[in-house]
């Protein structure tokens, strides 16, 4: 257990980082959705849970041969506690393989639409998906307004759906309109980041 309060959102990452290495393990994206610690000490579950709660991630425990056992299910879960603990690159690699198994498992429904509409759907997608990871890898989703945070998730769980079916799953449902009114804030979001970095970047390393 940490010997301070972590009010640094660096002491937290190296707390999660370390966590992790001593006690966490973590399913293969191409088999399933499973982030887990097991700890021999209770004070390590609470100390995670509240960490964890705080960043908006809800976490689940139950006994295991005696050990306390802390996890999270669920893919964006997963990848807002990767990009917690700093490890963006395996966030990237887990977004992409759950992005590709949708958009194979869903491919006939854009053979059914009119091809160039269809084109322009998925280019649309792809466009606000990366804008979206983006904003996962820098800020975390979690640290959006809850509207926008919604149709986010929804977005990368379902990167083939039209806006209008993806607003059918927003709870309440949300029309065309109101979803693509969130898709163009989270677009300038994402947009903001990129200048942000653009001007983080020293001027002779700069193209």
């Amino acid at each position: 257990a940490p010997r301070h309060p972590m009010t640094r959102q660096c002491c937290r990452r190296a707390f999660l980082r370390a966590a992790f290495l001593g006690a966490g393990t973590m399913t293969s994206p191409e088999k399933g959705y499973h982030f887990e610690w097991t700890a021999t000490e209770p004070t390590l579950c609470q100390t995670l849970g509240k960490l964890l709660e705080k960043s908006g991630l809800p976490v689940h425990e139950h006994l295991r041969k005696g050990q306390n056992v802390i996890y999270l299910k669920g893919a964006q879960q997963i990848a807002d506690v990767l990009t917690l603990m700093g490890a963006s690159g395996a966030m990237l690699q887990m977004e992409n393989i759950r992005i590709q198994e949708q958009m194979r498992g869903d491919a006939n429904r854009a053979s059914n639409c009119d091809e160039h509409n269809a084109e322009r759907m998925i280019t649309a997608a792809q466009q606000q998906v990366e804008a979206i990871k983006l904003i996962s890898i820098q800020r975390g989703l979690y640290t959006l307004p809850p509207a926008l945070e919604q149709v986010a998730r929804a977005r990368l769980e379902h990167p083939d759906m039209s806006l209008v079916e993806l607003g059918q799953l927003l709870e309440p449902p949300v029309g065309k309109s109101g979803v693509n009114h969130r898709m163009r804030r989270l677009l300038a979001i994402a947009a903001e980041i990129e200048a942000n970095m653009q001007q983080e970047i020293p001027k002779e390393e700069q193209p």
